[in-house]
This record gives structure tokens, sequence and C-alpha cells, in this order.
């Protein structure tokens, strides 16, 4: 396997845990909490979870908008981590994002064409040529003409908008595209079509996706490996194929329940209660308050990932009974 393009290792981003001197202490958010991934180059990796388990602040964190509280952050081998955030933005350029809410990310008294030149002078393409060249290229890959240069945000559909979302970030040139629910909000025909252009955009310029969504049809269909998250931690990661088919946490086995289908609206397995708050996270595992499998050393111990197969690994020592030592799998 080649070496992975980007890479955590116990990557975490706490907020609060302080006081100043006249106000009350801040409680402590382990927003990420020693998250350890590896994202090979061409790659497609699906981060799902409920809301406020983290993933945004991953991205967040990924692209120097938000300073790590510990860990490493590798990009292509080398440790960009520990930087303020403008030379963490800048060391980081290989790495970009495409907005949930395209429309809400472009200035609505600009037209699209002044938005897309902004971005590349912002960027340090100070030529305008180049900048016309490389804005006429990328809106000719997302399937948009030159005309729509000429439009504002308004005038442009939630199809469009993303598309030119696509466009502003590939103009950049990055190599790792950080998409957070890229197709939310938009009608199944135009999802269809916008996925399509996201992994013909990935064959034509050889990108790596980092793709975050609570739609697990769409994570299914467009990601190779499939990362899931809960209060901060992951929990299960693995192929796409092996956590759909054989999920071996009991949250991911709840999540896929949870999911209507065509056939069966009504959902199956359903998770009992709500997330745990960020500032008062059970000890041990936190899922065992909501867990049907919990048992007295899950209100213990912290489980860690442990390997169940060669794609995929599980941070529960008896979501696969047999193959996962207790013993193993916990740090206290």
């Amino acid at each position: 396997m080649s070496r992975p393009l980007l890479e955590t290792v116990d990557l975490k981003t706490h907020y609060g845990g302080t006081r100043s001197l006249l106000s009350k202490p801040k409680p402590l958010v382990r927003a990420v909490d020693g998250v350890s991934l590896k994202i090979q180059p061409g790659e497609v990796l699906g981060l799902v979870g409920e809301s406020g388990c983290g993933k945004s602040t991953i991205a967040k964190t990924l692209l120097g908008l938000e300073r790590e509280t510990e860990g490493a952050i590798l990009l292509d081998g080398f440790d960009v981590g520990g930087r303020d955030p403008a030379e963490a933005r800048k060391v980081r350029s290989d790495i970009q994002y495409v907005h949930q809410d395209p429309g809400a990310a472009l200035d609505p008294w600009w037209r699209v064409g002044d938005t897309l030149h902004e971005t590349l002078k912002i960027h340090g393409v100070s030529d305008r040529a180049e900048r016309q060249a490389r804005i006429l290229e990328m809106l000719n890959a997302v399937g948009l003409n030159e005309g729509f240069l000429r439009r504002y945000p308004h005038e442009l559909s939630g199809g469009q908008q993303r598309r030119i979302g696509l466009a502003r970030t590939l103009s950049l040139r990055p190599r790792m595209v950080i998409l957070d629910e890229p197709t939310s909000g938009l009608d199944l025909s135009v999802q269809a079509t916008v996925l399509k252009l996201m992994l013909d955009l990935r064959a034509t310029y050889d990108l790596t996706y980092l793709f975050i969504s609570h739609d697990l049809s769409v994570v299914e269909r467009l990601c190779d490996r499939v990362a899931i998250m809960y209060l901060g931690r992951i929990v299960e990661i693995g192929s796409a194929d092996q956590v759909f088919s054989a999920p071996a946490h009991p949250y991911t086995r709840a999540l896929l329940e949870s999911a209507p289908t065509l056939t069966r609206q009504d959902s199956g397995q359903v998770i009992q209660g709500d997330p745990p708050s960020p500032t008062r996270r059970p000890e041990g595992c936190a899922f065992h308050p909501r867990c049907p499998m919990a048992q007295a050393d899950c209100r213990q111990s912290v489980p860690q990932l442990a390997e169940v197969s060669d794609s995929q690994s599980v941070a529960c020592p008896y979501a696969m009974p047999g193959q996962v030592r207790p013993a193993e799998a916990f740090a206290s």
C-alpha cells in the first residue's frame, strides 16, 4: 500500500476547560478525542455519525481553521500540525473544502465570476489571464458555460450552486477535497447528477475525498471506506462493502437499521435516547447508556479500535464475539 496522502495520529480538538479572571470556568468539550485515520491517494473516505459527533470539527482541524489540541496531522508524510491558523492554511493548501451550503458561501452582491476571481487572487494567482483560464476550465469540468460568470447567486438553482462551489474549489488545484454534506437539500435527480459529477472529477483530476454525510445510501454508493463516529471518536472503520453488509459495532447496526428504505418506511432497531452532552461525556464507552449490548466493563474503560478482519476495525469487544478479546480491546 502506498504512503497515505493524509494521516492523523491520535488527533484531539478540545474547547473550553479554562476560565478568565472574572468569569466562570468554561466546560471542557472534547469535540475530537483521539482520532487516527489514514486516507490513501485517490480514495473516498466517508465520515458518518449523528449531529454533534465531531465530523465538521475534524474537517476544520484538517483545514487549519481550528488548531488541534494534541496529536499529529501528516500530509504526504510531513507533519503540518501545531501551527497558527494562517500558517496552517498555507501549508495545507493541498486540502480544500466544499461548503455544505454553497449558496451561503457565495457573496449575494457579487457576480459568480467576481467571486471566482477573488478566490484565486487571495491564493496568490495575480495574473488575470491565468485566473480566467483556470475558471473557464473548471466551469467546463462541472458542466457549466461561461455565461454563468455574469449571474448572481440567487439566479442559480441548488444544483448549479453546488457546481459553482466545486468549480471554485477545484480552481485552486487541490489534491484532497473535504465534501461536507454535498447533496443535502437536493432533489434525487439532481443529487444523482452531482454525485456522478464528483466521481468524474475524481477520476479526471486524481482527487481524494473526505465525504461527510448523514445520507447512508449516498455514502454506500460513493465511498471506498467508511468511518463511523460517535461523540468525538471513531467506533468502526472499514471498507464500505464490509461495513454496510456486516456492521459490527452496535451503533453502526442501529444507524443502518434506522434508515428507511423504499420497501420499509418504518425504522427497525431504534437508538434509544439522545446523544450525551459533549460536556458530560459518560465514563467508559460513550455509547454504553444507549447500547443494548452494554456490560459492566463498558462503564469503566474506553474501547479501542481493534481489527476484526482485513478490512474492518471496531471499538467494541462484544461486537464480534471470539474475534476481539476484551482485555486487548479496552484501554483505561
